[in-house]
């Protein structure tokens, strides 16, 4: 060390002050410098591995912490997002994969009111067996792949082989029915076609209580819901601790439940359908 005009300063960072000793011809000396105060528009320690993550919503669009300690509990909530969760678009994909699923079912339980054709009721219950496929992929990825519940990627894997085996027998029923009324169209030789407009077809839809929407509508709400349902799943999910604490009774519930819904919904709709005519 060097004696005279030569000083060691030390520097003990508390509290946003900086203390500084010099040593000098009259003696020792100690002053005290603030550091600027700078305001940052978001607390990186509040956000945590939210930030490192760099997640679709919350990564690119910080959160400010200056509304109370309601948001900082969120944000902490948020920052305990585990490694491997999935990403916002990849929940929208499969969010929408068993939102559209459940849009087609509808669509050929209407098709089967309307036209009277009950073979396409086989085709709605055909399909359920691939709904509750779906939900196990979608709960398995709830958990975080938990390993205590990868028995649900076997569950898929059995419940989509099965449930192609129920379209296939579906789709069979409806090539089955549609080869005898060609058949019957062959022997009657006498012209009965007739021409229908497209105001009649709109009677037929209103007299059954079917709402048509354009397709612009629909595709703009369904976009919607998906993104709605997927931001849900993958940040109000971080509120709570089942998804936490992987429990093979609650991922039975996730899956079962749904899908006895949809069949109770089917089963409903199909009960006392009556020929058109």
């Amino acid at each position: 060390m060097k004696s005279g005009a030569t000083s060691a300063r030390r520097r003990n960072d508390v509290g946003g002050k900086v203390l500084r000793e010099g040593r000098g011809g009259h003696g020792m000396q100690r002053r005290e410098v603030r550091k600027p105060n700078i305001k940052r528009p978001w607390s990186s320690k509040g956000v945590g591995r939210l930030q490192l993550h760099k997640s679709f919503v919350c990564g690119a669009l910080p959160v400010p912490t200056d509304t109370g300690l309601m948001l900082a509990g969120i944000q902490d909530s948020l920052a305990s997002e585990p490694g491997n969760a999935l990403s916002l678009p990849t929940w929208v994909v499969h969010t929408s994969s068993v939102i559209e699923w459940i849009v087609a079912i509808q669509l050929v339980l209407n098709y089967a009111r309307v036209t009277g054709k009950r073979e396409y009721n086989r085709l709605a219950y055909g399909m359920l067996p691939l709904h509750a496929s779906s939900m196990c992929a979608v709960t398995y990825h709830f958990f975080y792949n938990a390993p205590a519940l990868s028995a649900l990627v076997t569950l898929q894997a059995g419940l989509t082989c099965f449930g192609n085996v129920t379209l296939l027998l579906a789709a069979y029923s409806i090539y089955d029915s549609m080869k005898d009324s060609q058949e019957e169209e062959e022997d009657d030789t006498s012209d009965n076609s007739i021409e229908v407009t497209e105001e009649e077809i709109q009677a037929v839809y209103e007299s059954r209580n079917i709402k048509l929407e354009s397709d612009s509508s629909f595709l703009v709400k369904a976009t919607l819901i998906c993104v709605f349902t997927a931001l849900v799943v993958k940040y109000g999910s971080l509120l709570i601790s089942l998804p936490f604490n992987p429990s093979g009774k609650a991922a039975a519930v996730l899956v079962v439940a749904p899908t006895v819904i949809l069949g109770i919904d089917i089963a409903t709709k199909t009960s006392g359908q009556q020929q058109p005519q």
